[in-house]
């Protein structure tokens, strides 16, 4: 029998893990169930309320957490909502974690608020990064100013928590939900991140060291590579930033002249140049050239710039020499599945570790290991919830744009291109405190998740999440009060790509058998009536699980009128009759 505490302190997450081992057998046997070792689904879940597979307990929580006469209301359908919504991205909790589609969860509020009361279930189906969760918790504690300006736009509302159930493919997507779901202390988080990076830069801290123009030592904040290319003319070698990068603007020129022989040249016209890589993950490949060419760090306040010297080149060659410090993901990349692998391939990178150079991935593994090795489960959670964000920051991706908002300078966090797997030919190496902690460490990322979790509305045992296909939810016949879900985009985003690099490191990866993504590679469904029969087989468990009179609600982006009378005609197949239509706008 599996309990259900509200307390974390009385939580046996060890002894729920062994009791989600004993099931898993008949877990990965439903729908949508992830890839991955069984060690590294049950590391990854935090049971019975987040599992990272289809949720065995989901029924039974619904069961136990149903207060006392609750099923025996009488309902008064409260009609279509029919106020068209504006609602901010800049919520603390919205930018917690990136994830690829959100809607703000004040927002979500306010169809929570119209449709269901406290202690009703809700069920987001394609719960994407957990905003319709974290909607659900914060009707029971909404801070002032949003409670104000929700009661002047819908007069009296009924407030108080409801319930969440949340399902998705992805476990990148289902463990953000969890992160953003689930009680964190704060003041825990913030002590430890601090050790974490302090015992990093203890032990590893070497690898980001230079010296200034007067031989002190600092501590880098990024270094600058530039891809080199061969000239069409002499077959010299042209570092891109020396010859097309212009300082004094800080953007990079159409055309340019090759050093050696002196042709007038342009980004297209030059060829593609090769070297032979030993990599820290054990494999030797070829791949572009890649050259340290600038090094930024801080003296004081004061940003300050350097050129590569041989003392920084003798850290980079010591550094090569070094054996990891922790396990890493080394499984090829599924190029020819991907949509954009036609990106990676053709500059040699073929494997998940080939994405990082050696310095981020030695730290990234030491990293890693740390946070994993905390013994506590949330706080355990929370760390790799942090330290995922700099997983595409740090890699080979992350673009150098030294011109930012129309001026020179700026930050080189994540600045990798959203959406698509692509190295630039101009990258920014960071060094992972000024990714995770920021060059003012009051306002960077781990600082303002102090600040997410210190004014979280979550509660244990309130949310129930489950990884896997939403054609399978597990729950029983009319169990849910409403639906609010997001469908996939169609051909817009190919979600379980774009998961590959940060669930690699957990060990657990998106099954896209059942992903409802249109499009141009054999990972995915590939016509538009198949995305339309999988919506519609998702929308009739829907229809399954929702109690008989209930809403429920589609936010839908894709412009494509053709993808939106695919899901109309999927919700008329499914039993739905839309009754209305209106506009979120997320500013």
């Amino acid at each position: 029998m599996t309990d259900f505490p509200t307390d974390a302190t009385e939580w046996n997450v060890d002894a729920q893990r062994r009791h989600l081992a004993e099931q898993l057998r008949d877990a990965r046997a439903l729908p949508g169930a992830p890839l991955g070792d069984d060690a590294d689904i049950v590391a990854m879940s935090l049971p019975p309320y987040y599992t990272a597979c289809p949720n065995p307990d989901v029924a039974a929580w619904l069961s136990a957490t149903t207060p006392d006469g609750h099923d025996d209301r009488t309902y008064a359908d409260p009609g279509p909502f029919t106020t068209d919504i504006s609602e901010g991205k800049s919520n603390p909790v919205y930018k917690a974690h990136s994830y690829p589609t959100k809607v703000p969860h004040p927002a979500i509020m306010r169809f929570l608020l119209h449709y269901t009361e406290p202690g009703d279930v809700v069920l987001d189906g394609f719960c994407g990064s957990g905003m319709t969760g974290v909607a659900a918790q914060a009707c029971g504690m909404p801070p002032n100013d949003l409670r104000r300006d929700i009661e002047d736009e819908m007069g009296k509302v009924r407030w108080g928590p409801r319930r969440a159930v949340l399902s998705d493919l992805a476990p990148t997507a289902t463990f953000i939900a969890a992160g953003v779901n689930f009680p964190v202390d704060a003041k825990a988080f913030d002590r430890r991140t601090a050790e974490i990076l302090d015992a990093f830069e203890t032990e590893w801290g070497w690898m980001y060291k230079t010296t200034d123009d007067r031989g002190r030592e600092r501590s880098i904040d990024y270094t600058v590579w530039s891809e080199v290319f061969t000239c069409p003319s002499c077959a010299g070698p042209i570092v891109f930033y020396d010859v097309a990068f212009n300082q004094r603007t800080g953007r990079v020129d159409e055309s340019f002249r090759c050093p050696a022989c002196g042709k007038e040249l342009t980004k297209d016209s030059v060829q593609r140049r090769k070297v032979e890589v030993r990599s820290l993950g054990g494999d030797t490949y070829e791949r572009v050239e890649l050259r340290p060419v600038k090094i930024h760090y801080r003296d004081g306040a004061a940003k300050k710039s350097k050129d590569v010297e041989d003392a920084d080149s003798s850290v980079l060659r010591r550094i090569a020499g070094l054996a990891l410090p922790g396990r890493v993901p080394t499984h090829d990349l599924p190029i020819d599945q991907m949509v954009h692998g036609s990106r990676l391939a053709p500059k040699g990178f073929h494997r998940v570790h080939h994405l990082w150079g050696d310095r981020a991935l030695v730290s990234l593994a030491a990293l890693w290991k740390m946070c994993s090795e905390e013994p506590d489960p949330l706080l355990r959670m929370a760390l790799l919830f942090w330290v995922e964000q700099a997983l595409w920051g740090l890699s080979w991706m992350n673009r150098y744009q030294a011109v930012q908002q129309g001026k020179l300078g700026g930050s080189q966090v994540n600045r990798q291109m959203t959406g698509v797997y692509y190295v630039s030919s101009l990258v920014s190496e960071c060094h992972p405190r000024y990714n995770l902690e920021g060059t003012q460490a009051v306002r960077g990322k781990r600082k303002s998740l102090v600040k997410t979790w210190e004014a979280s509305p979550a509660r244990l045992g309130s949310v129930a999440i489950s990884t896997g296909s939403s054609t399978h939810l597990g729950l029983p016949n009319d169990s849910v009060d409403y639906v609010f879900v997001d469908p996939p985009f169609g051909a817009n985003i190919p979600y379980s790509d774009l998961a590959i690099l940060v669930e690699s490191w957990h060990g657990v990866r998106t099954n896209p058998a059942e992903e409802a993504v249109m499009g141009r590679a054999a990972r995915f469904v590939r016509t538009l009536s198949e995305y339309g029969e999988l919506m519609e087989q998702c929308f009739t468990e829907f229809q399954r699980v929702l109690k008989p009179g209930r809403w429920m609600t589609v936010e839908f982006s894709n412009s494509s009128n053709e993808v939106w009378l695919t899901i109309q005609h999927a919700l008329a197949k499914a039993g739905f009759v839309v009754a209305d239509t209106r506009i979120i706008d997320k500013e």
